[in-house]
């Protein structure tokens, strides 16, 4: 193809990332953990990933970050024809899963082990530009 041609099967997008990655484990996937990390750190390029207009005010602006970030998994469903879901507008139903990613903050011995795996020594913040690639040691949690 031509230079910045399109890809039919190119999927770039976040969410959609995240779809496959909930399809395995976290331990698979250290992109999801690099962003974990990036986000706790209070990384600005990563909260922009996140639509931060959604976030508490707490973690709003620069310098802000949650405590603790834990993704928890929903299998989701289209809504039934003829159901309450669908009568009201509702698309998808949902129902949690479990735990993907058990609860992880800044400084977690978790974290640390991961950094030093794709030799980070510090944790990241919103100054620090590096990002973590193609590990195949993941976080014991």
């Amino acid at each position: 193809g031509f230079p910045g041609s399109f890809s039919g099967m190119h999927q770039p997008r976040l969410d959609w990332q995240m779809w496959f990655a909930a399809l395995g484990s976290y331990q698979h996937n250290p992109w999801l953990v690099s962003l974990v990390i990036k986000l706790l750190g209070s990384s600005q390029d990563a909260k922009n990933l996140m639509a931060p207009e959604r976030w508490p005010p707490e973690w709003r602006g620069e310098g802000k970050a949650p405590k603790q970030i834990r993704i928890i998994a929903f299998e989701y469903d289209f809504s039934r024809l003829n159901s309450t879901d669908a009568a009201s507008g509702k698309w998808w139903s949902r129902k949690r899963v479990g735990e993907y990613l058990p609860p992880l903050y800044k400084d977690h011995p978790a974290i640390v082990e991961f950094q030093r795996s794709v030799g980070q020594d510090k944790p990241l913040d919103s100054k620090e530009k590096g990002e973590a690639h193609g590990s195949s040691t993941q976080p014991r949690v």
